[in-house]
């Protein structure tokens, strides 16, 4: 199925958005990492998505 420009332009902004949300994610998990949170509060950022 051929995507219009509009179809591909958005699909490729959600891809975007995603990996830099878990970048975001990753510098997240490793701060806790270091903080040695507990798990449930460091799983809450991703209830956010």
């Amino acid at each position: 199925m051929a995507m219009s420009g509009t179809e591909s332009f958005s699909a490729l902004l959600f891809i975007r958005m995603k990996s830099l949300q878990y970048w975001y994610w990753k510098q997240d998990f490793c701060l806790c990492e270091k903080l040695q949170v507990n798990e449930n509060e460091r799983l809450f950022p991703l209830h956010l998505f």
